[in-house]
């Protein structure tokens, strides 16, 4: 994952469903989606930290240090929600007797599968919570 901190310019925000937000730190496009709207503001500096895709940074966690708040993608919803997915494939496999039957049991893998990556990604998410909401106010480093 990378990190930036610096300056929001060319802030750009949606609402409805997804709140997406996209700006530029750096020089570098940033976009952050999450439930909540993000709390950020046109020259705001900010922390920022999440892996790069097609040359865009992809935020799961930041902290606004000009209004000292933070927020993220949201990672405790993801492993509830991933957790209990898992959880019902396991058990609906179970009751279907999914390995008897290899096509039914490959869907419940496949299913499974949906789930621990989801689970993963919602670690990644918590991870990156972790690097930029621990560090202390005004400090420089992630």
């Amino acid at each position: 994952m990378d990190t930036l901190r610096g300056v929001v310019s060319n802030l750009h925000a949606t609402a409805g469903g997804k709140h997406i937000a996209t700006f530029i730190l750096n020089g570098d496009a940033v976009q952050i989606r999450a439930a909540q709207p993000a709390v950020i503001a046109e020259g705001d500096e900010i922390s920022v930290i999440g892996p790069r895709k097609s040359g865009i940074l992809i935020a799961y966690a930041y902290r606004n240090h000009t209004q000292n708040v933070q927020g993220s993608a949201g990672a405790r919803s993801l492993l509830m929600y991933s957790s209990s997915f898992m959880l019902l494939t396991l058990i609906a496999g179970i009751g279907l007797h999914a390995w008897n039957n290899a096509n039914t049991a490959l869907v419940i893998g496949l299913m499974f599968a949906a789930g621990a990556a989801y689970f993963s990604l919602a670690l990644r998410i918590r991870s990156a919570e972790r690097s930029v909401f621990e560090q202390p106010p005004g400090s420089g480093k992630i």
